[in-house]
């Protein structure tokens, strides 16, 4: 910004305030803040659908030991109690089969690992 800008603006503003239009500037400055208060609030509704569907970002993985299926979070094993849902719309049973989308329903073979990528690993790599 030039330095004669900034002159005629602070002139302007002191004209304002002398002959007492502060109303306008006031006003204006009350439709920016309606302006972004609506703007984040349409923000808010177009982001809304991805926070209901949250999956489990904890889970790095699922594998089946014996008769029992695990979650795996980072190097730890906790028993699966309730069905998983992973992104890649992957449901995992407390079973151990596991659903992608709409697709065929198939049973995780003990040592394989069902990773959040959508990998599935087999104990032989």
């Amino acid at each position: 910004m030039k330095s004669t800008e900034f002159q005629d603006r602070a002139t302007k503003n002191a004209f304002m305030v002398a002959t007492s239009r502060v109303g306008s500037s006031v006003r204006l400055n009350l439709n920016r803040i309606a302006s972004v208060l609506f703007c984040l609030g349409f923000l808010s509704v177009i982001d809304a659908p991805s926070l209901q569907a949250q999956t489990n970002d904890s889970v790095d993985g699922v594998t089946v030991k014996g008769d029992t299926v695990y979650c795996l979070h980072g190097g730890q094993m906790e028993a699966l109690t309730d069905n998983l849902k992973l992104p890649f719309d992957i449901e995992v049973r407390t079973t151990g089969h596991f659903k992608v989308g709409d697709g065929q329903e198939r049973k995780l073979e003990e040592g394989q690992v069902l990773r959040r990528d959508g990998w599935l690993v087999n104990p032989d790599g």
